[in-house]
């Protein structure tokens, strides 16, 4: 949850504005609600050796990182993953420059047979287009994907900008903050660093 018990916005530690997803990310767990969140993002060992491998991290160094049971294979893809496509409850696009597209998988751990809706709260100068907007499931822990096409509509160089998708069947609401940073402002040290090299 987002609000406290008056319903009033969760407010920053130390700071009188309300908290974001840098402070409080998705929320804070509502025990109950937990126990019947409808969907649930998996994210396995390998998902994690993936979004690693993506940050540029060697097989020996995430052997390090990862207490990984014998014969788990820590072997990066020939082509990493994104690390903006881990199957988190979040997405954080850190570089927007052009449009993007990031992909979520949910799982049914609720009714058998649930349909699902998207609401999106766009990211400010950001358009979100989400794909599907419905999710039909059919069966318990089915899986079902989605996609997220993120599209900058401003000039910007390192701002963050906070949006969400929030997935709903009537009863479940599934909350997804959006943190985007469009980065598509070019300045004359991006064009020519040699401005910063000594005389």
């Amino acid at each position: 949850y987002t609000v406290d018990t008056s319903l009033d916005k969760i407010l920053g530690g130390g700071v009188t504005k309300p908290a974001d997803p840098f402070d409080a990310g998705a929320g804070h767990v509502n025990p109950l609600a937990a126990l019947d969140p409808g969907l649930v993002y998996d994210v396995e060992t390998s998902d994690y050796i993936s979004f690693l491998c993506g940050m540029g991290y060697s097989e020996q160094q995430i052997r390090k990182i990862i207490s990984l049971p014998p014969g788990t294979n820590a072997t990066c893809p020939a082509y990493p993953v994104d690390t903006a496509d881990l199957n988190y409850p979040a997405i954080v696009v850190s570089n927007l420059q052009s449009t993007t597209t990031v992909r979520r998988t949910l799982r049914n751990v609720g009714w058998s047979n649930a349909i699902y809706f998207a609401s999106v709260v766009n990211p400010e100068g950001v358009e979100v287009m989400v794909w599907p907007r419905m999710m039909s499931f059919t069966k318990y822990i089915e899986k079902i994907s989605y996609h997220v096409t993120l599209t900058p509509l401003k000039n910007s160089k390192g701002r963050y900008d906070l949006g969400e998708i929030v997935w709903f069947d009537g009863y479940h609401h599934v909350r997804t903050p959006l943190v985007v940073c469009v980065n598509n402002t070019m300045n004359i040290d991006d064009v020519d660093p040699s401005r910063h090299q000594s005389i």
